[in-house]
């Protein structure tokens, strides 16, 4: 069983990566952006940003534990 510190940060690195990773993809392709955080705090070229890193942290730990945590609906017998 992995630890809860370390499945939080795992999890808190993969969702800002896809948003970033998405975010500038989209950018380099189009020119457009799909969001601008360039105005909040902590933000890196406007793509990513610490307060919506915290956000999709908390929706994604919910799906998690939702789907595939202890008791979830969906756990099917994996931890």
């Amino acid at each position: 069983e992995m630890h809860i510190v370390l499945k939080i940060i795992l999890i808190a690195i993969f969702t800002t990566s896809i948003e970033y990773f998405t975010g500038a993809l989209y950018l380099a392709q189009t020119g457009t952006r799909l969001w601008d955080y360039s105005q909040d705090v902590f933000n890196y070229r406007g793509i990513i940003a610490i307060k919506y890193s915290i956000y999709w942290l908390l929706i994604s730990l919910c799906g998690y534990y939702f789907f595939i945590g202890h008791s979830g609906l969906f756990s099917f017998g994996v931890r």
